[in-house]
């Protein structure tokens, strides 16, 4: 029995409350654990040898996990393992410190958690790039969340991605609305020699719902992105989000006919509708239509 077969993930996040920098556990599913462990700003910047620092939070420890459907082991195999014996490396850095968007989407609450205070910000921004230069070459993934735009800022961010080594870690993933993208940017971003992954939402299906719902009209050009990004032959995923079953079915029919620059989608359901399970049924017929076309497009 192979007892590390597990992914062990550190959510890294900035809780503005508390004004601390929290850590928290995640499993392989991405099921968010109780916080364990937050420091202060200053004694965060203060962290001499930060992967020793996070790695020694990583102890695998048996309420983490849903231990039979992480690792596919039979009850028998869990009752007889020394839990206290098995420790874990980190496998996966989320990054979810800096809120900063250039949209207000209806749907999102994060806009306005962003920091009040510019120095805040500033020090939050550090403390990113101290953990990304701090623990290149420990063969790492690094996910930037879905809290705020990683291309915020985007000179200081896209600088450091064209220093990067292959070595410095083993995947990048960015999930982002692609609007501050442009064609010189996702080559550059190509060319980074680690694998990489890009989320890139399109929240409409033409210029007057995507306005409707993100405040900003950058229907055109996140969809010319998605298109350089498949014509490059990048990784990428495209996420919706529909608030009804009118929005569900433009959504659907906008995938069907650009069905070829869709290799990868999610339709999210807007989690603050009273609807919201009854959505997710009338959500999941469509999503069998969908798989059925994409079924039919590769044996034709």
């Amino acid at each position: 029995m192979n007892v590390c077969d597990g992914y062990s993930t550190l959510n890294l996040g900035y809780d503005e409350g508390t004004q601390k920098i929290v850590a928290t556990k995640c499993c392989i599913k991405r099921k968010p654990t109780d916080i364990i462990k937050t420091w202060n700003i200053s004694e965060f910047l203060k962290i001499e040898n930060l992967y020793f620092e996070l790695n020694s939070l990583t102890n695998y420890m048996p309420e983490f996990f849903d231990k039979s459907v992480m690792l596919g082991w039979c009850p028998q195999d869990i009752k007889e393992c020394n839990w206290s014996e098995i420790k874990q490396d980190i496998h996966k850095i989320e990054i979810s410190l800096d809120k900063s968007c250039n949209l207000k989407c209806k749907f999102c609450h994060i806009h306005q958690k962003v920091p009040s205070l510019l120095e805040t910000q500033k020090n939050l921004l550090d403390i990113t790039y101290k953990i990304l230069n701090d623990l290149k070459g420990h063969n790492l993934s690094v996910r930037f969340t879905d809290v705020g735009e990683p291309f915020f800022y985007k000179k200081r961010f896209m600088s450091f991605l064209q220093s990067l080594n292959k070595d410095d870690f083993s995947e990048l993933i960015f999930i982002t609305n692609g609007t501050l993208l442009n064609t010189e940017d996702i080559y550059t971003i190509k060319n980074i020699k680690i694998p990489k992954y890009i989320s890139i939402s399109l929240n409409g299906w033409d210029e007057e719902s995507y306005l409707k719902l993100c405040g900003a009209n950058f229907f055109f050009k996140v969809l010319e992105n998605i298109k350089t990004l498949k014509k490059e032959g990048m990784e990428y995923h495209v996420t919706f989000v529909a608030s009804n079953c009118e929005e569900i079915d433009h959504i659907a029919h906008f995938i069907k006919s650009n069905i070829d620059i869709f290799p990868k989608y999610t339709i999210y359901i807007d989690i603050t509708n009273k609807d919201f399970k009854s959505l997710q049924a009338y959500l999941k017929e469509k999503l069998n239509e969908l798989s059925l076309i994409k079924l039919l497009e590769k044996s034709s």
